[in-house]
């Protein structure tokens, strides 16, 4: 669905990755990461460290979003420095945008 969605709205400059975060060995001006809870508490320091400016989590529940934020904001460096820029709540789910900090806005 991911590559369909692409493709329909043109956006070739996009980069889509499906494996485990330590695979990976670049680092992203934005990561965008729809993983479930337990997946996060595993991975976190790894996902973080994809993303050089802008990170975008969902997948969690409303219920998760504290813990989750924790996950991130807390992290020791490398990579820490994450800060949370915006939570949106919808129908029991969260999504938060975290930033660099010295790129929060």
């Amino acid at each position: 669905m991911a590559r369909e969605n692409i493709a329909k709205n043109l956006c070739d400059q996009l980069l889509l990755f499906a494996g485990t975060p330590e695979a990976v060995k670049h680092r992203f001006d934005l990561v965008v990461a729809n993983l479930a809870f337990g997946i996060f508490q595993k991975t976190a320091p790894a996902v973080a460290n994809l993303a050089a400016h802008h990170l975008i989590v969902s997948g969690v529940t409303t219920d998760q979003a504290e813990l989750v934020r924790d996950l991130f904001v807390n992290l020791p460096e490398p990579p820490g420095l994450l800060g949370l820029a915006q939570i949106r709540h919808d129908n029991g789910w969260a999504c938060m945008k975290f930033s660099r900090r010295n790129q929060l806005s």
